[in-house]
């Protein structure tokens, strides 16, 4: 599975692996579980299981905290 805040980058990735699957496998997949979400959303509000996930591959964009709105700054303090 798999989850981005970016509803292109969901996209990007469901096609480059549907096209890695189908080279592969001859075939397309069947299910790609990939989401266009916050991740840390989906895990406060219970969404994601515990220990659920392998791998987490973290990319946050940087926004300098004087650009950040009073609800990011207490997010991520």
């Amino acid at each position: 599975s798999g989850t981005d805040i970016d509803p292109n980058a969901t996209h990007a990735a469901k096609l480059s692996l549907s096209l890695l699957h189908l080279l592969l496998q001859n075939k397309f997949p069947i299910n790609l579980n990939i989401k266009s979400a916050n991740f840390f959303d989906l895990v406060t509000r219970g969404e994601v299981e515990e220990n659920s996930q392998d791998i987490i591959i973290s990319n946050p964009p940087y926004i300098t905290y004087t650009n950040q709105l009073e609800h990011q700054r207490k997010q991520y303090k």
